[in-house]
């Protein structure tokens, strides 16, 4: 039991920066991708057996994260309505002030852009971005082909590149 505990602490400890950003990226809101990550992991916690039966736990983290999100989205979507999130914060959570003040404008930009696509396409991009799942893991997680997950994330890879060129021609 305690080698589980300690197991489940260093997946913690390794992976908790890239799950923060898988849920921020979904909830769009620094404390609820925090509620999230705890929950997660706090559930594991009471099944310490379960991370040790999956043959990828990094991917089946990011799963993990990723159904938490959606979850808390849907019991927080009527709230949400009326409060201004900043979608990116958890990506600063991790990072001291010096760090924070030289990621460059293009990145919080294109943070930006990622959090005002719909959550199918935000889903889509962080848990193969940063969840480092393939197409058909992602296919499989959120139960549609391969192809549509192809199609998404080749749509919102597009999206953003296309913002981010008349960006940079306004600008």
């Amino acid at each position: 039991m305690a080698s589980s505990n300690g197991t489940l602490a260093t997946f913690y400890l390794e992976h908790k920066d890239r799950l923060l950003t898988v849920a921020a990226a979904i909830v769009r809101a620094r404390g609820l991708a925090e509620d999230v990550l705890h929950d997660v992991f706090a559930r594991l916690a009471q099944k310490p057996q379960a991370l040790a039966r999956v043959r990828r736990p990094a991917a089946y983290l990011a799963k993990c994260v990723r159904n938490e999100a959606l979850l808390k989205l849907r019991k927080r979507r009527p709230i949400e309505r009326n409060v201004e999130v900043d979608p990116w914060q958890a990506a600063k959570m991790s990072v001291g002030p010096a760090e924070t003040a030289q990621r460059c404008e293009e990145e919080a930009r294109l943070m930006a852009l990622v959090g005002e696509m719909p959550v199918e396409s935000r889903e889509v991009l962080a848990l193969r971005i940063w969840g480092r799942l393939g197409f058909r893991e992602i296919a499989e997680t959120i139960r549609v082909t391969k192809s549509t997950v192809y199609d998404r994330y080749r749509r919102a890879i597009e999206a953003l590149r296309r913002e981010m060129m008349k960006g940079n021609r306004d600008g």
